[in-house]
This record gives C-alpha cells, sequence and structure tokens, in this order.
C-alpha cells in the first residue's frame, strides 16, 4: 500500500500516523520513540516531487512537515511532536524539576544542532567552512561538556540522563550524534570532548527496541 509515498504500516488498526519526507531529518526522533516504545504506527514517507501537490492536500498546520496524526488531531512542529509521544508512553519525567533537566538537555543538543545546520545548508563554500569550524571549535565542546556534566549529575553518568530510565533526551542523543557525528565521520572528536555521551549513545543503540528499529529502518541519505 501507498499513502502519499512509500509507507511501512506497522498495524491493520493505526492509531498514529506520522508524516514526513523519506529520510531521517526532522522526522525521526519521533520515529524513534514509537520505536523505543514498542507502540505500532503509519510511517508516512513523502518523496521530494511528490511534495508540492501534497504541500496543498495534507493537513498541514502550518504548511510544513513533520505532522502527527492521531486521536483525531494534528500536531506539527518536530519537537511538539517528539514531546508529547514521550509524555504519551512514559519515556518523559513527571516531576517538575526533572522535567527541567531534560529539556534543558533537549535545547541544548537543539543548540548544538543548529549550529551544524548552519554549515550544511550554506552555499558559500568559505561561509560554510566557518560555520563549520565554529560549531566543531566553539559550539560543540561549550555545550557538549555541560552535557557531559549534566550526565555525569545523576548516577555518576554511567546510566541515562534523567533518572534510572531511558527517555527523549537519551533519545535525542542518539539521532543528534549519528546525523552530525557517525555519518560525518567525527566520533573520534566526539570521544575526546565528551567521551561518557559516546558511552550513552553506545548504550542507547544497544536497548533492543531501539537497535531493531536502526537495523530495519530504511536507508536514507540524510
Amino acid at each position: 500500500r501507498r499513502v502519499h509515498g512509500d509507507t511501512h504500516i506497522f498495524s491493520i488498526m493505526t492509531t498514529y500516523k506520522l508524516t514526513y519526507f523519506n529520510g531521517r531529518g526532522l522526522g525521526e526522533l519521533a520515529r524513534l520513540v514509537f520505536a523505543a516504545a514498542g507502540v505500532e504506527f503509519e510511517d508516512v514517507r513523502i518523496e521530494m516531487d511528490q511534495w508540492p501537490a501534497l504541500k496543498t492536500s495534507l493537513p498541514l498546520p502550518f504548511k510544513q512537515v513533520p505532522i502527527l496524526e492521531t486521536k483525531g488531531q494534528v500536531i506539527a512542529q518536530s519537537n511538539t511532536i517528539a514531546r508529547y509521544l514521550a509524555r504519551e508512553f512514559n519515556l518523559y519525567p513527571t516531576d517538575n524539576s526533572q522535567i527541567a533537566r531534560e529539556e534543558m538537555i533537549l535545547d541544548g543538543l537543539a543548540d548544538v544542532n543548529t549550529a551544524f545546520m548552519r554549515s550544511r545548508y550554506e552555499d558559500d563554500s568559505t561561509r560554510k567552512q566557518t560555520f563549520l569550524d565554529k560549531a566543531l571549535n566553539e559550539v560543540v565542546p561549550r555545550i557538549l561538556t555541560g552535557l557531559e556534566g549534566q550526565l555525569e549529575a545523576n548516577n555518576g553518568g554511567n546510566g541515562f540522563f534523567v533518572g534510572d530510565s531511558l527517555t527523549l533526551a537519551d533519545l535525542a542523543l542518539q539521532v543528534f550524534i549519528y546525523n552530525n557525528f557517525v555519518t560525518e565521520n567525527r566520533m573520534e572528536t566526539l570521544e575526546s570532548v565528551a567521551p561518557k555521551l559516546k558511552a550513552l549513545y553506545d548504550r542507547v543503540v544497544e536497548v533492543p527496541n531501539v537497535k531493531r528499529w536502526l537495523a530495519m529502518r530504511p536507508q536514507t541519505a540524510w
């Protein structure tokens, strides 16, 4: 069956329908939350040549993807979707102090990712390299060192970011490291700057449901 593109359906009775391009991008964290929780969902993947037509026919609150359709509601914005799903599936703290720690980590990861994205989407080669140098030499050491400090403050840094079990912050770290370090052959840089974050990444990818998703997901360029 095809729905707006290549669709991977994991249940006949789908409660959750996630629509995004056929790439990891801004949709992968939500997919990873579904996988970690063991929850079935409809994974709708749009090919780029289909997007102009679908942009006017899909229920897009902000004329962009990803969107999540569930319980008669359309939810937009990738971070909102991921946090909604994490709360739905008990992958988010409930204590207000722990929520603050969780969101501080998520926002820190978003800041580093933004620094990399400035370089990735810059067309001018000189500016592209300038942005990348700033990301690697200034933003990465500053924020990843801080994130490692947050990890170490939780049981010595040998478990997860918040509490005693996997949460959205750990999954977001996996997506961030894979996209910005694994695919770019920068893992030595990561290990030299924040070895405990590298160790946490290694733990997360070995979580059985996460490991299963990483092995079965469509292989895409981005």
